[in-house]
């Protein structure tokens, strides 16, 4: 729990600041992200310890105070911030990768498929949905109100109703090598 909270920290602090210093990570501390991710992480603790019944009011308390509710058995790595926390629901069953930026009114859900699988370094846009038993990819973008119901490869943005590639990025060596020529 603690690994994960101090990478939380890190990540919000390296977006709001440039730097995740320590002064920084406590300035992230009063940020507005961090309280939720906070109580999602107490919950998770608990529930994984067979503190069901803690864990059942950290969870309530973050659907009460932010509208976010995330099931008790979501697998979320480190470095997660949900921006203006409002209205984001995620599977208990969902299976998501580190540094996850998730804005308001967001869903990660099941539909009569099954749940999704996103990867590292996802950020979705306000009102996406993410539902079935898809797989999002690393470094992939999702447009606001986008709704995701295939398979999204690494490295793109998808955007619209269903959600298509609009955009693909370079892989960050690829890059680096064009810069050097």
């Amino acid at each position: 729990m603690f690994d994960n909270i101090r990478e939380d920290l890190a990540h919000l602090a390296h977006l709001y600041y440039g730097k995740s210093t320590l002064k920084h990570k406590l300035k992230a501390m009063t940020e507005e992200p961090f309280p939720p991710v906070l109580l999602f992480r107490m919950a998770d603790c608990f529930y994984h310890n067979h503190l069901g019944l803690i864990g059942y009011f950290f969870r309530m308390l973050n659907q009460v105070l932010f509208g976010i509710v995330i099931g008790p058995k979501a697998n979320i790595g480190p470095g997660l911030i949900i921006s203006h926390a409002n209205g984001v629901v995620v599977n208990s069953h969902a299976k998501i990768g580190s540094h996850l930026i998730i804005q308001h009114q967001v869903t990660i859900g099941q539909s009569n498929l099954g749940i999704p699988t996103v990867g590292d370094y996802v950020y979705c846009g306000c009102g996406c949905k993410i539902l079935g038993k898809i797989t999002v990819g690393d470094n992939v973008k999702i447009g606001a109100n986008a709704v995701v119901t295939k398979d999204v490869p690494s490295m793109c943005t998808v955007a619209g109703i269903p959600a298509k590639i609009i955009r693909r990025h370079e892989a960050p060596e690829e890059a680096e090598q064009q810069q050097v020529r």
